[in-house]
């Protein structure tokens, strides 16, 4: 039984200083949730909020690995962060190139706050000219 998925370190930006090492997670949000005694509870005091973003980022990334199975639009999640503090959640970088940045976390500033994301387009390497 396999209980356990990791998404690798995103790393194809030149001249960046990014972690190598994958994040891992349990297969299942809701297992994850049990085993460490959370409830809703919990959820509502500080450093509870932090957790539970924790669990919805799982979910998020299980959810959009579900999907590779059958989307029209092949991609790969990875995850990414760099030595000096950036990072992105998750990022889905389709067979194009095309990169997509997803923040999974949850803090009440959240629904207008794009902390990652400004940062995030600086990962994006430079693309060469087109040639004619």
């Amino acid at each position: 039984m396999r209980l356990v998925h990791e998404y690798p370190a995103w790393n194809r930006a030149p001249h960046r200083r990014l972690a190598r090492r994958p994040k891992a997670s349990l297969l299942d949000a809701a297992l994850s949730a049990a085993l460490t005694g959370f409830t809703t509870d919990k959820a509502v005091p500080l450093g509870g909020r932090e957790y539970f973003g924790l669990l919805l980022e799982q979910f998020v990334a299980l959810e959009l690995s579900k999907q590779r199975a059958w989307t029209r639009t092949p991609f790969t999640v990875f995850h990414l962060r760099e030595l000096d503090g950036l990072e992105v959640d998750l990022l889905l970088e389709t067979d194009d190139g095309t990169l997509i940045a997803i923040e999974g976390g949850f803090s009440p500033a959240s629904a207008d706050s794009t902390t990652g994301a400004p940062q995030a387009e600086a990962v994006q390497p430079e693309q060469p000219a087109p040639t004619r």
